[in-house]
């Protein structure tokens, strides 16, 4: 981490303006990490351990069949309900890296490290109870982590429509269950972030 930190401030420095951007991630990234070594050092079980061998299949998934039905659901609401109109821009090279850079390290790879993995291990050892759903045992810590997730969302944006977050969470979470890693998670949400930022831009 702190070395891909260094290499984004000498690429993207805008991305570093102060401390204070970097506090939150850096206390989602480091206090679960502390926990896991202080604690009974289980990084597999906190999905911190190498990924199976499916990880790319379900990578692969959500990029070219979760993420174009859910642009293409984007647009059809905001032209045809919303009234907006479609006005496809390009970013500039160095926005779009400072974008990609600041999703994966400022927010996915935090969140995901500390609800994915450090919450969603310890609420799995809490509730055991599972059922098998597409190819992974999942239980409610599932649940409650994509929960406390969107909640997390609320508390920095309160908005109702940040409760929404709850769905990809749960789909986070599967991508966790089935692979026993953080690394699809923490991709499919910086892809997830990153399109529909960009979307976002393309209507008025």
């Amino acid at each position: 981490m702190s070395g891909a930190a260094a290499l984004a401030l000498h690429f993207f420095p805008r991305l570093f303006p102060g401390p204070a951007s970097w506090l939150v991630p850096a206390v989602m990234l480091y206090v679960p990490l502390g926990a896991i070594i202080l604690g009974d050092r289980d990084f597999d079980g906190c999905g911190l351990g190498r990924p199976s061998r499916g990880a790319g299949r379900d990578l692969a998934g959500f990029a070219f069949l979760v993420m174009p039905v859910f642009l293409a659901g984007f647009f059809l609401l905001a032209v045809g309900r919303w009234g907006r109109e479609f006005h496809p821009r390009w970013m500039a090279p160095g926005a779009a890296g400072e974008l990609l850079v600041w999703q994966l390290l400022g927010v996915a790879l935090p969140e995901e490290v500390f609800f994915r993995g450090w919450l969603q291990g310890r609420l799995n050892r809490l509730f055991p109870s599972r059922v098998r759903l597409l190819g992974a045992q999942v239980g409610p810590g599932l649940l409650l982590a994509a929960g406390l997730f969107a909640a997390f969302h609320l508390l920095v944006s309160p908005a109702p429509s940040r409760l929404l977050v709850f769905f990809p969470g749960l789909l986070f979470g599967l991508f966790r269950e089935r692979t026993k890693s953080v690394a699809v998670p923490v991709l499919t949400h910086a892809l997830a972030n990153v399109l529909f930022l960009t979307a976002q831009t393309w209507v008025r």
